[in-house]
């Protein structure tokens, strides 16, 4: 497990400097783990379960989903990344993830079967980090995850949730 310390020193303004570059990103990780943390809660409470599930952790809800759902064993695999990265950001001051760090991660999610819209993103390097860089590569990697638990609801006859 990754030892999730401070990167940086803290200071009382920390949250008010140009200090943080990597906002954007936080946000759109922070809302993604959200919204697929709410999917597995729809999941779960058509598999049953009551409110006692918005008192879980994201591991537990993961491992109840493939337990009591069709909720395939890859998916979950990508989910516990994403909840690493989040952990990474929440946990550690000053995180910032790396384009080798993502790169790495999308080589991972695509072999473990989750499509992207076009390959470059996870075979060419260079590119890569030219066309999408570490906000492309977790953008369309929660994009596309949701869609894959979207899969799931479809199974389970819940109603799919789509894009407003």
């Amino acid at each position: 497990m990754t030892m999730r310390k401070p990167k940086v020193e803290p200071t009382i303004d920390y949250h008010l400097s140009p200090a943080f570059s990597d906002e954007d990103i936080l946000g759109l990780v922070l809302k993604g783990h959200l919204v697929i943390e709410a999917m597995l809660g729809k999941v779960l409470s058509h598999c049953g379960f009551g409110e006692e599930i918005w008192r879980w952790s994201f591991p537990r809800k993961l491992e109840q989903c493939k337990s009591n759902s069709p909720f395939p064993e890859w998916v979950a695999q990508i989910c516990i990344d994403i909840n690493d990265i989040r952990n990474d950001y929440c946990h550690s001051l000053g995180h910032v993830l790396s384009f080798d760090e993502a790169f790495n991660h999308v080589q991972k999610w695509r072999s473990l079967g989750l499509e992207y819209t076009n390959e470059t993103i996870f075979e060419n390097k260079p590119e890569s980090k030219e066309i999408y860089g570490v906000e492309g590569i977790l953008t369309e990697t929660l994009s596309n995850t949701m869609d894959e638990i979207n899969q799931v609801f479809g199974e389970l006859g819940i109603k799919e949730t789509y894009l407003a």
